[in-house]
C-alpha cells in the first residue's frame, strides 16, 4: 500500500522544527554567533539505524535494505548518515535540486514512493520545509552529489504512523528563474518585467481586454517541448 507522500512531508516538518527549536533552547537572552549549522532545518547526525541501512546498485536497479533487527521504532530522533559525500556546494532549504531517492516501509522494506518515474530516474525538487522537508532534512547542508540514507521513526511521523528510510542523491542544482530568451512584447498584451530573483511586475495596457483568451511567451526555451504526461516544475 503507498503512502501519500505529502502528508509524511507536512508531519515530517512539524517535528523537524519542533526538534530544531528544542535544541537551539537555552538561556533566552543570550545571543549565539551565527555557526555553520544555524540555517539548517535539523542537521541530523548518524545512529546506529541510518548506519545499518544497505544502499546497493546503481539507477533502476538501485535497492533500499533495511537488516533484520533493525529497530528504527526504538530510536529516539531521526537519523542521518551520509554514505557517500558530494563535491558540489552544501545543499540548502529554498534549492531546486534534482533528486534519486526511494521511500520504503522500515519493517519489510517494501517501497512506498521513489523517483523512478521521473527521466533518469531523478525527479526535480523544491527544498521547501513546509512542503518537501523530508527531502529538507536529508539533504540539507551536505555538498550536492551527496548520497544520504535518513531513518525516520514512525512516532515523529505521528501516532500509529509507521517508521520509514529514505535514501537520497542530489545530482544537479536546478535554475529558480527561467533563462530563456526574452521575445519582443505582443501589441496588446500586458508586459512583464522580471526581477533578478524572477518576480513579475505586470503593467496591464489601457486599451480594452481581449474578448478570448491569448497567450504570448516571454521568454523562449531551447529544451526539450514539454507533451502530455511530463513531469515538470
Amino acid at each position: 500500500m503507498r503512502i501519500r507522500l505529502a502528508a509524511a512531508l507536512s508531519a515530517v516538518a512539524a517535528t523537524a522544527l519542533l526538534l530544531s527549536g528544542c535544541a537551539g533552547a537555552g538561556n533566552p537572552s543570550a545571543s549565539p554567533s551565527p555557526s555553520a549549522s544555524s540555517s539548517c532545518l535539523l542537521n541530523a547526525k548518524p545512529g546506529k539505524t541510518s548506519d545499518a541501512v544497505k544502499v546497493d546498485g546503481e539507477g533502476k536497479d538501485l535497492k533500499v535494505t533495511v537488516p533484520s533487527g533493525t529497530d528504527i521504532d526504538a530510536a529516539t530522533s531521526v537519523e542521518r548518515t551520509v554514505l557517500k559525500k558530494g563535491d558540489g556546494k552544501n545543499v540548502v532549504a529554498g534549492d531546486l535540486v534534482s533528486v534519486q531517492y526511494r521511500l520504503v516501509k522500515a519493517a519489510d522494506g517494501t517501497a512506498l514512493d521513489s523517483s523512478e518515474r521521473g527521466a533518469g530516474d531523478q525527479l526535480p525538487i523544491l527544498l521547501d520545509p513546509n512542503q518537501q522537508s523530508l527531502f529538507v532534512v536529508a539533504l540539507e547542508c551536505q555538498p550536492l552529489g551527496s548520497s544520504i540514507v535518513l531513518a525516520v521513526p514512525g512516532k515523529l511521523l505521528g501516532q500509529g504512523q509507521q517508521s520509514v528510510v529514505v535514501y537520497a542523491q542530489s545530482t544537479k542544482k536546478l535554475p529558480t528563474v527561467a533563462d530563456g530568451k526574452e521575445v519582443a512584447p505582443v501589441a496588446g498584451m500586458p508586459t512583464v518585467e522580471l526581477a533578478r530573483d524572477g518576480a513579475p511586475d505586470i503593467t496591464i495596457p489601457k486599451s480594452d481586454p481581449p474578448t478570448e483568451t491569448k497567450i504570448a511567451d516571454l521568454k523562449q526555451g531551447d529544451g526539450p517541448t514539454v507533451g502530455s504526461g511530463d513531469y515538470v516544475i
